[in-house]
């Protein structure tokens, strides 16, 4: 799910950074205190605040010319794995909003449409990169991880944003009610789900996940 967090980061129109991203982020550090978690890397949340404050002015460093774009672009990859020991899929996260951002204007910018499709391979390039070294996915584990992942870009190089009125009438209400739930409250439901893990794993694993015996890294 996380991709998808950064995919609406870029594709949104705003950058508001609302207090409870804040607040969710720092429960989560804390909570990393308490149930004996690794500090680092910082969780997804101040992973989220940190693309929506940087985007704008990356993207227009990198559309100013081709060689900005292919700086980025190097610079980039090999900063991949090393940022995400401080923040949760570091650079890696930072381009799959770039990729939405190029998908959002690329209908109004025609020149856009060559930059976004190389861009959006790069990206999942570098994605399933970074996740292969970090969790040493082998065999079938890596090739359902692969497959997901470019499944899930595919359908997100084909996203564009609508309401259907007509269909939301016709679902049981519970249904939408659900549905309306899970859009509206994911930054809570995220943040509770977590929680919750992190104080399941001291019962089930307390050898590994102690109260208050934390670590600085992963």
């Amino acid at each position: 799910s996380g991709p998808l967090w950064f995919f609406f980061v870029g594709y949104a129109k705003g950058r508001n950074l609302n207090p409870p991203i804040w607040i969710g982020a720092s429960l989560l550090l804390v909570a990393s205190f308490v149930f004996g978690s690794a500090v680092f890397p910082l969780n997804i949340l101040f992973a989220i605040i940190l693309v929506r404050f940087v985007l704008d002015p990356v993207m227009n460093f990198c559309l100013q010319s081709r060689d900005n774009l292919v700086l980025m672009f190097f610079f980039g990859f090999i900063l991949s794995i090393p940022s995400w020991i401080f923040l949760e899929y570091g650079v890696a996260g930072l381009f799959v909003a770039m990729a939405a951002w190029l998908l959002r204007h690329k209908e109004e910018r025609p020149e856009l449409r060559k930059i976004t499709s190389i861009f959006c391979a790069f990206s999942i390039v570098s994605f399933i990169v970074l996740h292969a070294v970090a969790f040493g996915f082998e065999g079938g584990q890596l090739a359902v991880f692969i497959a997901s992942t470019i499944g899930s870009f595919m359908l997100a190089y084909c996203f564009k944003s609508r309401t259907y009125p007509a269909l939301t009438q016709k679902m049981p209400k519970l249904v939408v009610s659900a549905l309306q739930i899970m859009g509206r409250y994911s930054l809570y439901l995220y943040v509770g789900h977590v929680l919750l893990f992190m104080m399941i794993a001291t019962k089930v694993s307390p050898e590994h996940f102690g109260f208050f015996d934390w670590s600085w890294f992963w």
